[in-house]
């Protein structure tokens, strides 16, 4: 005998004693019983997924506000920014926002190209300063009097008033809880529909609150300030939180 047809021979009794083995191991009765086990557990769960929703009306408002100006040097253009900044800085103040709440969002100086109606550029050179800030406000129910202040201050630009909670969490375990509960009264009723009863919770789990903030969108403030007279009225809305739960329980 060669030593190919003898390693030929080697590989196909091997072949056959790993086809024997793993037969065995298919049909073995521990094979059977562990299948048997997992369909078991899977056949007594339930999978309910609820949904809780709140709506709750906010209680603090971020708003966006500042200032611009058009100069023919940077230097100018700055100066009369600082001055209006400044004086709706005093507003904010006067107005009881703390100094934490208010920080600087944008700030530029850049210099502005202006085009003719033949579409050439105008050669006088001009400079455009913009100063922004984000401010938290606590009191929402003078809110509209906070803008028309800082508009006469020399606020020129109110882009984005944005509705929030100061505790958001609160909302978010409210919401939470009749998730849970809705995904009891479920399963109540699947099990039933079966002939079953619920269960204890075998699993729990839950995904991240989504909170829809209402915001109202401003821009330039040129028109409240010639319009002073006529007090800003803002509609705050509610805002909704949503908490989604997935709980297993067990069938009975």
């Amino acid at each position: 005998m060669t030593k190919t047809t003898g390693l030929q021979i080697g590989i196909v009794t091997l072949s056959i004693v790993s086809l024997f083995l793993a037969f065995q191991l298919f049909f073995s009765p521990s094979s059977k019983q562990a299948t048997s086990a997992e369909t078991n557990v899977q056949a007594g769960t339930l999978i309910v997924s609820g949904v809780g929703e709140v709506n709750i009306e906010p209680d603090m408002a971020y708003i966006y506000l500042g200032a611009q100006a058009v100069a023919s040097s940077a230097e100018e253009a700055q100066t009369q920014i600082n001055e209006r900044m400044n004086a709706i800085r005093r507003v904010l103040e006067e107005s009881g926002v703390a100094e934490e709440h208010i920080q600087t969002s944008r700030f530029h100086v850049y210099p502005q190209h202006n085009w003719n109606a033949q579409g050439n550029e105008i050669t006088e050179e001009r400079y455009r300063a913009e100063h922004m800030l984000e401010v938290q406000y606590m009191d929402i129910s003078t809110l509209g009097e906070l803008i028309d202040a800082a508009s006469t201050a020399g606020a020129n630009q109110i882009e984005q008033i944005q509705f929030a909670l100061q505790n958001p969490e609160a909302a978010e375990y409210q919401a939470l809880q009749q998730a849970i509960e809705k995904t009891a009264s479920k399963a109540d009723a699947m099990a039933e529909s079966a002939g079953k009863k619920r269960g204890e919770v075998l699993q729990i789990a839950d995904q991240a609150a989504q909170v829809n903030l209402p915001m109202q969108n401003y821009t330039m403030a040129e028109e409240a300030t010639q319009e002073s007279s006529r007090s800003t009225a803002l509609e705050a809305g509610e805002i909704q939180v949503t908490q989604r739960v997935d709980v297993i329980y067990q069938l009975q």
